[in-house]
């Protein structure tokens, strides 16, 4: 798949950008059942992002849903910083994560997320 290909396709999704720490991004991952998906790292926005199918209605406290065309992505092969990577990059098949198991790995209180 071409990157042009690839750059449309994720326009068409919505990123749920996750206002939480990015040291609190792992433990939220491995929460989740099935796949993460891709999460892009913003350390100078402070946000953690994950991609969820673009019809998914997301409202949760300390979330926000942006269209993910709102967003400059960073070439799949940035890991690190400097400015935004990815934690978990985009595959072949552009999995997303499933937005209940998300919700309920996000809804977890900050204690046991910490734990």
């Amino acid at each position: 798949m071409s990157h042009l290909m690839r750059d449309l396709r994720l326009a068409l999704w919505e990123a749920v950008a996750v206002q939480i720490p990015r040291y609190l991004a792992a433990p939220a991952m491995q929460r989740l059942v099935g796949e993460p998906g891709p999460v892009l790292v913003d350390a100078a926005g402070r946000a953690v992002y994950f991609f969820v199918p673009a019809d998914t209605c997301w409202a949760m406290d300390d979330t926000t849903a942006v269209p993910a065309s709102s967003l400059t992505l960073p070439p799949r092969t940035r890991v690190l910083p400097p400015g935004r990577y990815w934690l978990v990059r985009p595959d072949d098949q552009l999995r997303l994560a499933d937005p209940a198991a998300l919700s309920t790995a996000l809804s977890m209180p900050e204690q046991q997320w910490a734990a």
